[in-house]
């Protein structure tokens, strides 16, 4: 019997509104006064669209051709329709071509529900073209589109909302064999057997994950690269702060050694110095004792006083300048035995300590 749903280039789901956009575009293409190849060629194509649309316009007719059809044929699911150098009729599609392109000017989403139409069935997609061109529902895209495509899966998978969804899965993902799989298990069994175990049966047979356990096994591995970015975050982030108290650390015992080096050098000039006052005390005692001494001694041997008195007086003068210029040379004191260090020294002349810059600095006597 002859395939009038594919001379007007429709699915046996359409309705009367599609086939009668399909055969009004096709008459368009192909007029004898229109068509511009041979017009022998343009009649007999003219003459077999009107005898396809004359039975599928009129529903009684089109009744009784669907239950011929379908006893002669079965329901089986196929994803791709003729190219267009098999199908002449194909060709006229292309007439709708410049159209579209004008109408995704306006509505650019139109091209999208095209292309997944296209996915699920090229037929359908480009019934779909048809209707929108002829009726201007482009408002209204998506919702003609997800119609004409759940009535074309009803056709061949069922009423079955789960079977609906997984016919989808496995038309989007491109799985052509698994949905005829689906197609001929569906027809088959009917009611029969549960859809869980159809979609189980399918999935186990080439080998198709399941959204769910795949959704599960993303999310734990983009919880594991998270956790693993906020460690290595963290890691970083103590890196630097540790880094951060080094170099405070260091610049503060940088500073103190600064403050240091200029509060020795502020208390060097003009103070006191450490041991100045105690050592010109001993040298006043030690100067009386002995003036006292040569007092007495000068009872006895008289000339004695005019021989030592000098020299003694001479040898404290030097002495006490000397031990006056060596104190002025002391610029700090060990802090291990409290000997005194010179400014310019790096060890103790007594311990031998080795100082670095970081030394007691004295401390003036009031």
């Amino acid at each position: 019997m002859k395939d009038f749903y594919a001379v007007l280039g429709v699915l046996p789901t359409a309705e009367d509104v599609v086939i009668r956009a399909a055969y009004k575009a096709l008459a368009q293409r192909y007029h004898p006064d229109k068509y511009k190849g041979r017009r022998e060629e343009a009649e007999t194509l003219m003459q077999q669209l009107n005898a396809a649309y004359a039975i599928l316009s009129d529903p009684e007719k089109r009744r009784r051709y669907d239950e011929t059809l379908k006893a002669e044929n079965d329901r089986s699911y196929e994803t791709e329709a003729e190219s267009v150098e098999d199908d002449p009729l194909a060709e006229a599609m292309l007439v709708l071509e410049e159209d579209w392109q004008i109408a995704c000017k306006f509505y650019p989403e139109l091209q999208n529900t095209y292309v997944k139409l296209q996915k699920t069935n090229r037929t359908l997609a480009s019934m779909f073209k048809v209707v929108l061109l002829e009726f201007k529902g482009f408002s209204n895209h998506a919702q003609i589109g997800e119609e004409m495509e759940y009535l074309f899966l009803t056709r061949y998978f069922g009423t079955d909302d789960a079977i609906i969804k997984f016919a989808k899965e496995l038309i989007y993902a491109g799985n052509k064999k698994a949905a005829k799989a689906l197609n001929k298990y569906v027809t088959v069994m009917g009611n029969g057997v549960r859809n869980v175990s159809i979609i189980s049966r399918v999935r186990q047979e080439f080998n198709v994950p399941d959204p769910w356990v795949v959704a599960k096994q993303r999310a734990a591995a983009e919880a594991a690269e998270w956790a693993e970015r906020e460690n290595r975050l963290a890691n970083e982030k103590r890196g630097k702060q540790q880094a951060n108290e080094k170099r405070s650390k260091q610049q503060a015992e940088a500073k103190k050694g600064e403050e240091v080096r200029a509060s020795m050098a502020h208390e060097g000039a003009g103070k006191l110095p450490y041991d100045e006052a105690g050592t010109r005390g001993d040298q006043y005692l030690m100067l009386g004792a002995a003036i006292i001494l040569i007092c007495g001694l000068a009872f006895v041997f008289p000339p004695i006083l005019f021989i030592a008195l000098p020299v003694i007086i001479a040898f404290f003068v030097i002495s006490f300048v000397g031990s006056k210029n060596d104190a002025m040379t002391i610029d700090a004191i060990c802090p291990h035995c409290s000997a005194k260090i010179s400014s310019g020294s790096t060890k103790c002349p007594n311990c031998r300590t080795a100082f670095l810059g970081e030394y007691q600095p004295r401390r003036p006597l009031n």
